[in-house]
């Protein structure tokens, strides 16, 4: 293998220094292992100080205060044994929600789903129910399969 050289000049004198090929694998792993060790160093971004992170103490307020704002009561616990779901059997019913200004799904698939199964609709209030009778009715959905709750 060649030998690799370079030329400096300092001080009015021109030097020649070469390295042997062993040198320059040895200068090249240098090179590359300070890069690949400075790197995952450039990746991390600034943390700003008001973050407290995922798992913090929570204060005396955040302690204190309400989850469910809306809840009305607390009802007792369901009387008698409560199980899960098996995901094998079948379901009684489908839970879409209308948001003022749509479903997000195919009324089409809407209609398919109330030909066989139970579709239960989450509406905010009583008129809302009207606006989605007045939808299904138009795209014939068959509405004696359809129920609403008041969410």
């Amino acid at each position: 293998m060649p030998e690799f050289q370079y030329f400096y000049y300092s001080k009015g004198t021109l030097y020649i220094q070469q390295y042997s090929a062993c040198m320059k694998r040895y200068i090249y792993c240098q090179l590359i292992g300070l890069l690949l060790f400075t790197l995952p160093l450039m990746g991390q971004e600034k943390i700003p100080g008001t973050f407290q992170g995922k798992h913090h103490m929570l204060t005396a307020d955040e302690l204190e205060q309400q989850i469910f704002k809306n809840v009305a009561a607390v009802t007792s616990p369901p009387s008698g044994t409560v199980r899960n779901i098996a995901e094998f059997e079948p379901n009684e019913g489908v839970i879409i929600t209308y948001m003022g200004w749509g479903f997000g799904l195919p009324i089409e698939l809407m209609a398919e789903i109330a030909e066989e199964d139970k579709l239960v609709t989450l509406v905010s209030n009583a008129s809302e129910v009207t606006e989605v009778l007045d939808i299904f009715l138009r795209n014939d959905v068959d509405t004696s399969n359809c129920e609403f709750i008041y969410a």
